[in-house]
C-alpha cells in the first residue's frame, strides 16, 4: 500500500490502531512480563520481538553530544548492553561500512530469533543520505527485527514511518540542535514519558506518537506520514524509569496541554528535558539523580522549582509547586533561580549551661533567603531551672534574635554557617529549699528578679528538602549572652542544640 498523508489527529488514530493492534498480537508475551517496581525485569521476559540487542549510532553532527545522549538512552538500564554498542562517528562510507562490519560480527553470534538491530542515524544540515545507506546494510543482516531511526535537520518539522526490504524506518525532521529538536523528544519518550498504557515498557507506536505529541503542542505545523501502520510498531524500543535505581520526576496531567517543563541540572545553560504536560495522563520523566532546575510554563503563569532527587526517588510535582516567577527571570536564570524566597520556620530544642543546668524551648524564625545567603529574625521561648541544697531557680526566658548565614550545596542536603545578635528577657523565680524553717523569721520564701542579656552566637544546621517547598533539619548553636550583675557584665555561655521544620514561599 502507497504511503498516505494525513492531519496529526488522522495519523494519531492510526498510531492508536497499530499500538492496539501490537498489543493483541503480543498479548500472551506482555501478561508474562507483569512488572514489579522493586525488581529489574529479566531480559528473556521482555515483551515484543527481539530479547537481544545492538545499536549502532551514527553520528553525522548537527547537535554536540546527542550522540552520547542517544546511546545513554538505550543503555543506560540494560536494554542494551553497553558492548553491544557501535558507534560511527561521521556518516562517511568508510565509517559506515566499518561500523555495518562491526553490527555483522556481533550479530554471529546471536540467534536471528533472538537478535533486535537498532539503528540511531543523526543527519547533520545538508546531509540527507546516510540513513538510506544504513537500512540497505541493515537489511542484510539477519535478524528477527530491523529498527532505524533516524533526524534530519532538513525541512519542516515532521514524522515518517514506513517498512522496506524488513527495515522499519522512522524518519524524524525538524530543527536541530534547539528545544524543539524531534529527536530530543523522541529520547525523552524512551524514559517513560512515551508509556501511554504505563505497562512500563515503551514501543515504537508510543514514541512516534509522543514526538507528534510534543510538536502539536508547541504549535509549530507538522507533518505525520504512516505507512499501513505497520505490525512492528509494536515492538518495544526501551525500558523505562521504573527501576531501583532510577530517579523520576512525575509532571500532573493538565487541562491545559500548552504547560511546558524545562529541566535544568543545576548551573547549566541548556534544558536537558523539555516536555508538555498532557490532559489525560500524568507523564514521567527519567532524569538524573542530581539537584536540578525546573521551570513551568503555562498560561496561568510561570513557576521555577529548585529540587534535589536521589537514586530510586520518585518527585510528583504538585500543580502548584515551586515559587511564581516572570517568564523573563527564568529565561535569564536558566539553570539557576536567584529569585529570593521567603522561609518560616519552627524549632524545639534545648541547651546546656548559661543561666540554667539545663533549658527547652521553642522559636519561630523568619527569613529571607537567596541561594547561598540569608538573613533572619527570630522569636525564641524558653524555660529552665537549676537547684542546689538551698534553693532551686527557675527561669523564663523570652528572647529574639538577628541572623545572617553562608549556605552550601543548596538543596539537598543544604549547610549553613553563621552568626548573629541574642536579645533576651530573663524572668528568674527563687525558690528557698528551708521554706518551713524561714516561715516565721520574716525572710522572703519566693524572690523574683528580672534581667536584660544580649550578645553574639555562632551557629550551623544541616537540612533537608521535600516535595521542594517543605523542609527539616537539625541546628547546633553557641550563645554567649551577657547579663548585668552588680556593678559590672556577667557571661551566661550556652551550648544549644534543636530540630525544625519549615515552609518555602
Amino acid at each position: 500500500m502507497k504511503p498516505t498523508s494525513s492531519t496529526p489527529t488522522t495519523a494519531l488514530r492510526a498510531l492508536s490502531s497499530a499500538t492496539l493492534l501490537a498489543s493483541l498480537c503480543l498479548a500472551p508475551a506482555t501478561a508474562a512480563a507483569a512488572h514489579e517496581p522493586a525488581t529489574r525485569p529479566k531480559t528473556s521476559d521482555t515483551p515484543g520481538r527481539g530479547r537481544e540487542r545492538i545499536l549502532l549510532v551514527v553520528d553525522g553532527g548537527g547537535a554536540p553530544g546527542l550522540a552520547s545522549r542517544v546511546i545513554a538512552a538505550f543503555t543506560d538500564h540494560g536494554f542494551v548492553q553497553p558492548t553491544r554498542v557501535v558507534m560511527a562517528f561521521d556518516s562517511s562510507n568508510e565509517s559506515l561500512d566499518s561500523a555495518a562490519t562491526t553490527v555483522d560480527s556481533l550479530a554471529e553470534k546471536i540467534a536471528p530469533k533472538d537478535l533486535l538491530v537498532l539503528a540511531v542515524v543523526l543527519e547533520g544540515p545538508g546531509r540527507t543520505n546516510a540513513a538510506d545507506r544504513v537500512a540497505t546494510r541493515l537489511g542484510k543482516t539477519p535478524a528477527i527485527a530491523r529498527v532505524l531511526v533516524s533526524r534530519s535537520c532538513a525541512g519542516a518539522p515532521s514524522v515518517g514511518v514506513a517498512k522496506a526490504d524488513g527495515v522499519l524506518r522512522v524518519s524524524l525532521g525538524g530543527a536541530c540542535a534547539s528545544e524543539t529538536d524531534p529527536m530530543r523528544a523522541f529520547l525523552l519518550g524512551q524514559g517513560g514519558a512515551a508509556d501511554v498504557d504505563d505497562d512500563h515498557f515503551v514501543t515504537a507506536a508510543e514514541a512516534v506518537q509522543f514526538v507528534a505529541d510534543e510538536a502539536q503542542a508547541n504549535g509549530s505545523p507538522f507533518a505525520t506520514t504512516i505507512d499501513a501502520s505497520p505490525a512492528e510498531l509494536g515492538i518495544v524500543l526501551g525500558h523505562d524509569a521504573s527501576f531501583p535505581d532510577s530517579a523520576e520526576l512525575v509532571l500532573p496531567r493538565s487541562g491545559s496541554p500548552t504547560a511546558r517543563y524545562r529541566m535544568y541540572v543545576q548551573g547549566e545553560n541548556e534544558p536537558f528535558a523539555v516536555v508538555h504536560a498532557r490532559v489525560d495522563r500524568d507523564v514521567r520523566v527519567r532524569v538524573p539523580a542530581t539537584r536540578l532546575v525546573v521551570h513551568v510554563l503555562s498560561a496561568q503563569g510561570s513557576r521555577g522549582l529548585d529540587l534535589r532527587i536521589g537514586p530510586a526517588e520518585v518527585n510528583h510535582i504538585g500543580p502548584t509547586e515551586g515559587r511564581a516567577m516572570d517568564r523573563d527571570l527564568l529565561d535569564r536564570d536558566r539553570g539557576t533561580l536567584t529569585k529570593a524566597i521567603n522561609e518560616l520556620s519552627v524549632a524545639y530544642g534545648g541547651g546546656l549551661g548559661g543561666y540554667a543546668t539545663f533549658a527547652h524551648g521553642a522559636a519561630l524564625r523568619y527569613s529571607y533567603a537567596h541561594p547561598t545567603y540569608a538573613l533572619s529574625i527570630a522569636g525564641t521561648v524558653a524555660l529552665g531551672g537549676t537547684s542546689n541544697s538551698e534553693n532551686e531557680n527557675l527561669y523564663t526566658l523570652f528572647g529574639a534574635r538577628v541572623r545572617a548565614e553562608r549556605r552550601f550545596f543548596t538543596g539537598v542536603p543544604l549547610v549553613a554557617v553563621g552568626a548573629g545578635f541574642v536579645g533576651e528577657l530573663a524572668l528568674q523565680s527563687l525558690h528557698r529549699t528551708d521554706s518551713t524553717a524561714l516561715a516565721g523569721t520574716g525572710y522572703a520564701v519566693i524572690e523574683r528578679y528580672r534581667a536584660g542579656a544580649f550578645g553574639p552566637e555562632l551557629f550551623a544546621n544541616l537540612r533537608t528538602t521535600v516535595g521542594g517547598t517543605s523542609f527539616f533539619g537539625a541546628e547546633l548553636a553557641a550563645v554567649f549572652p551577657f547579663a548585668p550583675t552588680g556593678p559590672s557584665l556577667q557571661a551566661y555561655p550556652r551550648l544549644e542544640g534543636s530540630l525544625y521544620a519549615g515552609l518555602c514561599f
